[in-house]
């Protein structure tokens, strides 16, 4: 089962369970709902995320192995290499969607802000907080447009209503959607087009006030113009957050990215084989997959 496949056959039950618990007056624990008070405009953003000897199992198959990985804030981190190299496995443990792969078994370290995530007692709301994940496919949710934004911030704690409502225009402002679809939040989000989906999708990472932004295959399926409109998108938003891409698309990781990883698979399982500045991974290689790889001749 991929990664997206598993997400769209879940994506409902985190919908209907947050639901649930609105209509029931049910809230989320008092230290989380405070971390939404005061002004949240001046809360600092790290980002910083750093994988070392990470390995992510499937039962007995290894989808990567001794993988490692760093990426700051202000830059676009780009994970390239052919399909089955084990990049969305790394992409996935970052924020522990791989907790909910049924036989997923997930080894190494991965710090975000000084803090071993995989550490046993870790906060796993305060990480899907902290870290947001966008998808290949759009999933938006089956409800409108503004509550595709207005449950995730319910359901992590935010209950005065102008806060709410403020956070939702700025992240829809912040995917470049707001012009477009304020005259109509009621709208189900399934009407607007491919594009938009994607950028409300984006939005709704955005709304949490993420410190990192996962991104996987983000334009894959969309059309020329949508994408050019996401790519800059991921070039305003990574002066507040890091972000870490997965991406097919070659020139696309050399238009937008800071930095490149490149992956591969070895003896059964992906790896990383070589990390660096993105100029210097596409005209300086040190590794010859990567030399081969960018220059067409593998993969």
């Amino acid at each position: 089962m991929t990664l997206q496949t598993f997400v769209n056959q879940t994506v409902t039950q985190p919908v209907q369970r947050a639901l649930a618990r609105m209509q029931s007056g049910r809230t989320t624990s008092s230290v989380m709902a405070s971390r939404f008070t005061g002004n949240t405009a001046d809360a600092p953003m790290p980002g910083q995320v750093k994988i070392e000897n990470l390995s992510v199992y499937y039962q007995h198959h290894a989808g990567i192995r001794n993988a490692w990985l760093a990426a700051n804030p202000g830059e676009v981190v780009a994970l390239v290499g052919p399909s089955g190299c084990g990049k969305s496995s790394l992409l996935a443990s970052v924020n522990r969607m791989t907790d909910h792969i049924p036989g997923c078994r997930v080894e190494g370290h991965i710090e975000i802000n000084g803090e071993n995530i995989l550490a046993g007692g870790y906060s796993l709301d305060a990480l899907r907080q902290s870290v947001g994940m966008v998808f290949q496919q759009p999933n938006p949710f089956p409800l409108s447009i503004a509550e595709n934004l207005d449950f995730p911030l319910q359901d992590h704690g935010v209950r005065r209503g102008s806060e709410r409502q403020a956070r939702i225009q700025f992240a829809l402002e912040q995917a470049g959607l707001w012009s477009e679809v304020s005259h109509r939040l009621n709208a189900r989000a399934l009407s607007l087009s491919g594009g938009q989906q994607q950028r409300l999708c984006i939005a709704r990472a955005l709304v949490l006030q993420p410190q990192v932004l996962l991104l996987d295959e983000p334009c894959s399926a969309l059309d020329p113009i949508s994408t050019e409109r996401i790519e800059q998108l991921i070039l305003e938003l990574k002066n507040n957050m890091t972000i870490i891409m997965v991406t097919h698309n070659l020139a696309q990781a050399r238009r937008i990215a800071d930095r490149v990883v490149v992956c591969w698979t070895q003896e059964g399982a992906g790896c990383v084989v070589e990390s660096g500045p993105t100029e210097q991974i596409f005209t300086r290689p040190e590794h010859p997959v990567t030399q081969a790889y960018c220059q067409g001749r593998a993969g």
